[in-house]
């Protein structure tokens, strides 16, 4: 790896290894890997913060350790990394439509 900086060597490691067409973003907890499943306010509950309820509507949850996870500025700032990748050279990732699109991790 030659880059110094974080995303650059993001960029380098993906871009060495052809890993854009393979991304599956946002599909695991970020804590225990474990595979993230939609998930109703309504079966949440006390587990969401009272302003994420406010302004958020889809809501993912792990199975395993619990947390809470919704799409946040901590989820675009991963987006746009994942999509300036993709937009480096790869066609459009495939996307999972059965799968959430991405989210910002809450403990549990």
């Amino acid at each position: 790896m030659r880059a110094l900086q974080p995303d650059e060597q993001f960029r380098e490691v993906a871009e060495r290894l052809d890993l854009a067409l393979h991304v599956r973003a946002f599909r695991l907890c970020l804590m225990c890997n474990a595979p993230l499943r939609p998930a109703s306010l309504a079966e949440l509950d006390s587990r969401v913060p009272d302003g994420m309820r406010e302004r958020h509507t889809r809501f993912v949850t792990c199975d395993v350790c619990r947390r809470v996870l919704w799409e946040g500025s901590h989820w675009k700032h991963m987006r746009a990394g994942i999509d300036a990748l993709s937009n480096a050279g790869a066609p459009d990732m495939p996307d999972v439509p059965s799968a959430p699109d991405g989210y910002v991790q809450y403990g549990p």
